[in-house]
This record gives structure tokens, C-alpha cells and sequence, in this order.
């Protein structure tokens, strides 16, 4: 046997295979037999690996605004851009209910996981028709309507404020969602099926998100920077002249609106009006400046009574836009949006103040919409001044969701009953004598020229009505009264006081009622309800606060 060195016998930190070799030798004797290598099992070779092809990726759903839109063009945003590009995948134009379908095959895994968390966009050109009014285009300017990713089924402006949300920063869908809602004071279900609530009709303009739907795509068509806020935006104060109206120094009223623009408990910002004002170079008081209208006398029924809106409760507003703004405890309400400001720095005050004479041209011819100027001016007074660095010409556009009920004068509208129940009870239609129009009750406006209209009660859901000669001007005298067709009534409630709404009053410009107010009945009156949303725009241009300042000062107006 050959001698194994001492050294060997103690393992170093060898392979493992020399390690085994040396220790079999050194316990053994001459009739130990020969170590033998291990055994290493055969490779076997790995196939190579066929890439597994994404499942096809499909989206379907509608297109909406007021009902579906036919003619409109859907596509995924693969790269977030809020366009529509070149390779994306594109529907082919949408049906008569709205309908479009989206077929894509993703060549790998990451561009289906790039397809699935793609925002969609639907293209809303001129030749585009929405089912509610298939006679008419639904546009005069194209523009686009957008969904978040995996809400497929409804893209309209609702989903619109969403994205656009989400796009801003907004931490998930959900909590974009919330924001919408709450900004236009709608539901979270709503924003995705709102096609069911009911449609402005020629009785009344629908207050509900599908009228809300049709202002933000009107909003979208003319150009209105819509935003909803953020959890995280900073508070935006602003100040707005709200109306000016100046014959010389000593002669001028002046209203200007300020918000510190911070939400409160509700998530409204107030806006407050400040009024000022001469006559005769006195400052006009408080009573001056704040006079109810119509008349000083006249009260409006708001969500907390009777209340006569003369600078108090302040206006609030939603942040956002559109806006939700409530006037006087929701005597008036209604969405509000404004055009990107135009930047006047610079400019000929002069020149500005003609321009708002008249308003904005392409709202004025283009889209017809009733312009109420807040200036009343000579544009030559202000000389050659110029306004300053900062200074913003305001287009502001409004659509009125109601019309308030009011007393049009305390003094003179009463009527002899301390309730409604009372009044009921005094005139009924069995004790009216027609030729001399006794136990008929009067208020409810003009039938003709010379007929006026009146009124007694069959019974306590039924009203009769008469029209009655009157001597004119004066309406009084009332005499030779003809019945008319009989209406239906009831008793409604609004900030705790009550009022007789009369169904159907034939031939007047105003609705009129009977309401409780201060201890007796008085005489009521509303305008007639807006019956759709173009009926109910309006706007306005205003000038910031800064282009106001320099305005005031060039005038001498006190701050």
C-alpha cells in the first residue's frame, strides 16, 4: 500500500470530489478497493419556449349626450394623450342608439396591460345627431368626449369631468368620481345612466344630471376650460365687478363680487356683493343699495322662507366648472361656466368698455344667446387709459335651472285670510255671483287686455276660474265674469311656508298662486318655467378684479 502523507488525512477546504477521493484512502488497507467516480444522470434538453399570445381585447358601449349620439367615432388612447392617433385602435362611426364596438390584438403582454388601463375617446364632429333630436345635428363645433379606463359602457360629458379629473392627479376613479358629483351635486350612478331621468319638456326644464350632461357638452362646444377640483387645490380668491353703472363721480352705483374662494362644510365657496354709489354726489345708503326687486316691498320664497334677497344670504358656488351656484337660499339655481379670460392688459379701456356694450360676438351670432351687459357706461370718459398687467375680461355663461316664486309687493298683495285653509273655506264657487264677479278672489294676472282672471274654490283640490271685465288701468271694478275650464291644485312647502300651486292658469305671462307669509295670504307669482337649456342661457362679461381696480381709479370711484 502506498503511505498517504499525514497532511492529506486532514480535509482542506478542496472540491468536494478530491476531498471524497482522499478520505477513502486514508482508512484503508492493503485489500481496500479502488474508489469509483459518481454517477452524473444524462441532460435532458429544454424545448424552447413559444411566447403565448395576449387575448383579444374588446370594448363596447355608447356614446351619449343627451340620449346616443349617431355619427360619432370612438378610440383607445394607448399613450394617454387625450387624442386620438395614428395606429390606436378606432371604432368604425357609431349608430343610431350610440352603439360602437373596439377590437385589438396586443402583440405582447405589455401592450394588453397598456390597451386595459387606456382611457377611451369618442370624436363628437358637426355631422354628428343625437337620438333625443335626430332632425339636428347635436353640434356646431367638434369636440371630444372622453371615459376613464374600464368604464367602456358610457363615454359622455359627464365621464368627461371624470377623466379630465383623473388626468389632473386625481388618486384613483372613485375619488374623481366623488369630486363630480359633489361639484355638480349629482350621484356617482348618474355620471354612468342618467338617460332614464326625466327631459326638459315644454312644461318645465328638467333639474337633474342628464340637463347637467347637456350643459358640460355645450360647455365643451364652445370652448370652456372645464376643470373639477382637486382635494389637494390650494383655495382660489377672486374678485369680479358685477355691475357698474356711472354717469359722473357724484352719480354711479357699483356692485362687485368677492369670494375668498374656500369651500365649506358642504364643499360651497360664497361670494358676497359689495355695493356703493352717489346721487347727487351723497352716498346712498344701505337701503338705497340693497332695495328688494321688483319692488322695495317684495319677498322671495327661498329653501329657508320668505326672504326679501337683498345682499344677504351670499352666493354659493361648487368649485369647478360648471358650477352649481345657489342665490338666496335657492331662490335661483343654477350651472354656471366661463370662456378662457381674455388677457385686455395693455388695452384701450376705452375700447374694452364699447366691446362689452354689446358682448361676445360669436355668442351673439353663433350660438344666440341673450347677452345681459353689466356696464353702463360712455367709454369716452375713461380718455386714453390703459389697463395694467394682470387685468381679465370675463365671459360668463349661465343656464337658470328655476325660477323663483316671489310677492311682488307685502303692501298690496294681501289678501283677507290668515291661511290657506281660511281662504278655501271663504270663497267657495257655489256663492260666486258672475255678473257682479262677487265671492271670486282676484291676483291671477290678465286674460286679454281688459278681462281679468279670478278665482273660488270647488273644493279642496279643485279651482275654479273666471274671467272677468275690469276697468283699465286700474283693474278694479270687476263684473260680467265667464267661467273658464276648472284646475286642479295643491298645497306645497318650502322652507316651512306653505303656497297653493295651481296646475293649469290659461293665458298669462306669469304663473300666479296664493302663499302664506307674515300671519295672512298674499298674492303670488313665478315666471313661467324655462322649458329647455337653450331657453334658460344667458351671459355676461365681467371684468377681474385687478382691470376693476384700474378702472375705479381712473373713474375717482372711492375704494
Amino acid at each position: 500500500m502506498q503511505n498517504i502523507p499525514f497532511w492529506v488525512c486532514r480535509p482542506t477546504a478542496w472540491a468536494a470530489w478530491t476531498i471524497v477521493t482522499l478520505l477513502a484512502a486514508c482508512g484503508g488497507g492493503d485489500g481496500d478497493p479502488a474508489p469509483t467516480a459518481p454517477t452524473v444522470p444524462p441532460t435532458t434538453p429544454t424545448a424552447p419556449t413559444t411566447p403565448t399570445t395576449p387575448a383579444l381585447q374588446t370594448w363596447q358601449g355608447k356614446v351619449v349626450i343627451d340620449q346616443g349620439i349617431e355619427k360619432a367615432i370612438v378610440c383607445v388612447d394607448l399613450n394617454s394623450n387625450a387624442a386620438c392617433g395614428s395606429g390606436e385602435p378606432t371604432s368604425s362611426a357609431t349608430d343610431s342608439s350610440g352603439s360602437y364596438r373596439i377590437q385589438y390584438q396586443p402583440t405582447d403582454a405589455a401592450a394588453a396591460t397598456q390597451a386595459q388601463q387606456a382611457p377611451l375617446i369618442a370624436q363628437i364632429d358637426t355631422n354628428a345627431v343625437d337620438a333625443q333630436d335626430p332632425a339636428s345635428t347635436v353640434t356646431q363645433k367638434a369636440f371630444t368626449l372622453h371615459a376613464p379606463a374600464g368604464k367602456a359602457a358610457q363615454i359622455n360629458p359627464l365621464t368627461t369631468l371624470v377623466q379630465r379629473n383623473i388626468q389632473r392627479g386625481a388618486s384613483d376613479v372613485a375619488t374623481a368620481e366623488q369630486s363630480v358629483a359633489l361639484q355638480l351635486r349629482i350621484t356617482v350612478a348618474d355620471i354612468y345612466d342618467y338617460q332614464s331621468a326625466p327631459s326638459s319638456t315644454s312644461a318645465t326644464l328638467a333639474d337633474n344630471a342628464r340637463t347637467a350632461a347637456k350643459v358640460t357638452a355645450f360647455a365643451l362646444e364652445i370652448g370652456s376650460e372645464l376643470r373639477t377640483p382637486l382635494a389637494s387645490d390650494a383655495a382660489e380668491s377672486n374678485q369680479q365687478l358685477g355691475r357698474l353703472r356711472y354717469v359722473s363721480v357724484n352719480e354711479y352705483r357699483v356692485f362687485v363680487r368677492s369670494s375668498d374662494g374656500v369651500p365649506n362644510a358642504d364643499g360651497y365657496t360664497t361670494s358676497y356683493e359689495l355695493r356703493t354709489g352717489k346721487a347727487g354726489g351723497v352716498d346712498l345708503t344701505a337701503a338705497q343699495l340693497y332695495t328688494a326687486s321688483p319692488t322695495t316691498n317684495s319677498m322671495y320664497l327661498t329653501d329657508k322662507g320668505w326672504n326679501a334677497c337683498n345682499g344677504e344670504p351670499p352666493r354659493l358656488s361648487t368649485r369647478g366648472l360648471p358650477a352649481r351656484t345657489s342665490y338666496c337660499d335657492g331662490s335661483i339655481l343654477y350651472y354656471g361656466f366661463s370662456l378662457p379670460a381674455e388677457d385686455v392688459s395693455g388695452q384701450a379701456m376705452a375700447d374694452v368698455l364699447t366691446r362689452m356694450q354689446t358682448g361676445h360676438t360669436v355668442l351673439n351670432t353663433t350660438h344666440g344667446i341673450p347677452y345681459a351687459a353689466t356696464i353702463d357706461i360712455t367709454p369716452s370718459v375713461v380718455g386714453n387709459a390703459t389697463f395694467s398687467a394682470g387685468a381679465r375680461l370675463i365671459t360668463a355663461v349661465s343656464v337658470q335651472l328655476n325660477q323663483p316664486l316671489f310677492i311682488n309687493n307685502t303692501a298690496g298683495d294681501m289678501l283677507n285670510a290668515p291661511t290657506l285653509e281660511a281662504l278655501i273655506a271663504a270663497r267657495p264657487s257655489t256663492g260666486v255671483v258672475l255678473s257682479t264677479a262677487a265671492g271670486t278672489i282676484g291676483g291671477l294676472g290678465m286674460y286679454s287686455a281688459t278681462e281679468q282672471i279670478r278665482s273660488a274654490f270647488v273644493d279642496s283640490n279643485t279651482i275654479a276660474l273666471y274671467r272677468c271685465e275690469v276697468d283699465m288701468p286700474s283693474v278694479t271694478n270687476p263684473r260680467n265674469c265667464n267661467a273658464l275650464p276648472n284646475s286642479s291644485f295643491s298645497i306645497a312647502t318650502r322652507g316651512g311656508s306653505r303656497y297653493i300651486q295651481i296646475d293649469n292658469v290659461p293665458g298669462t305671462g306669469q304663473l300666479r298662486g296664493y302663499a302664506e307669509y307674515n300671519g295672512s295670504v298674499y298674492v303670488y307669482r313665478q315666471e313661467r318655467p324655462f322649458t329647455s337649456e337653450a331657453s334658460a342661457l344667458s351671459y355676461s362679461q365681467r371684468l377681474n378684479g385687478t382691470a376693476w381696480e384700474n378702472l375705479r381709479t381712473t373713474l375717482a370711484i372711492a375704494p
